[in-house]
């Protein structure tokens, strides 16, 4: 009600250009903030795990529970990625940095990829998803908590498995099958997680020889 209110008020006093930007506008990032805060608020009154997580956290755990949830239905293995993996690996329970998004992958054969689109579509909505580079990765968007999960696809072939990204990533990254199965089994915001055999390997892939070291990142115990 209060953003239908801000966007009439504003359709009225900005030429039509700048109105379909409104989004950008500091009015709007201010709400937002508001709104998330009020949210997070609600959710650490329900689980005592959220109290004292900064919001970027509490709803990248939200966001993992519903992907839990997804694969469940849907009989997938999906992967912990990027900053979520990074986060496991440092022993903090949850992602690393900020947590602005939600790192996670899935190995899939190339010629299965738009079956898995499909399943995505089915359960998500098409309005939710963002595919990248090529369909090399997808943004699943989670509008309540104005938040993302992105999903990498990693393609098998034979006894390799690659993935084509772009910054802050190498832009190609070449795997053996043996860096990523047998899965291990971690906890991630203490629900469970699925991580590549070989985690240490891929980090060093991604982030660079300190990647254990914090860095710009700040270190979030869970």
């Amino acid at each position: 009600m209060i953003k239908k209110i801000i966007s009439v008020f504003l359709q009225i006093v900005l030429p039509k250009k700048i109105f379909e930007k409104r989004h950008q506008s500091y009015l709007f990032q201010i709400y937002n903030k508001f709104e998330l805060f009020l949210r997070s608020l609600k959710l650490r009154k329900e689980k005592l795990k959220f109290i004292f997580l900064p919001v970027g956290h509490i709803f990248c755990s939200k966001v993992y529970e519903e992907i839990l949830e997804f694969i469940k239905i849907e009989k997938l293995e999906i992967f912990l990625f990027g900053g979520s993996l990074l986060g496991v690996a440092r022993n903090q329970g949850g992602s690393a940095g900020s947590a602005k998004d939600l790192d996670i992958g899935i190995v899939i054969k190339e010629s299965d990829l738009d079956n898995t689109i499909i399943i995505l579509k089915s359960y998500f909505g098409s309005n939710r998803l963002k595919f990248n580079n090529d369909n090399n990765s997808v943004h699943i968007h989670f509008p309540e908590f104005h938040y993302y999960a992105d999903l990498a696809f990693f393609f098998i072939k034979k006894n390799k498995v690659y993935h084509k990204i772009f910054y802050p990533y190498p832009k190609v990254i070449n795997l053996n099958k043996s860096d990523i199965f047998p899965f291990k089994k971690k906890i991630f915001y203490k629900m469970p997680a699925l991580i590549p055999n070989k985690t240490h390997y891929i980090l060093v892939q991604l982030f660079g020889e300190n990647w254990i070291k914090p860095n710009k990142k700040k270190q979030i115990y869970i």
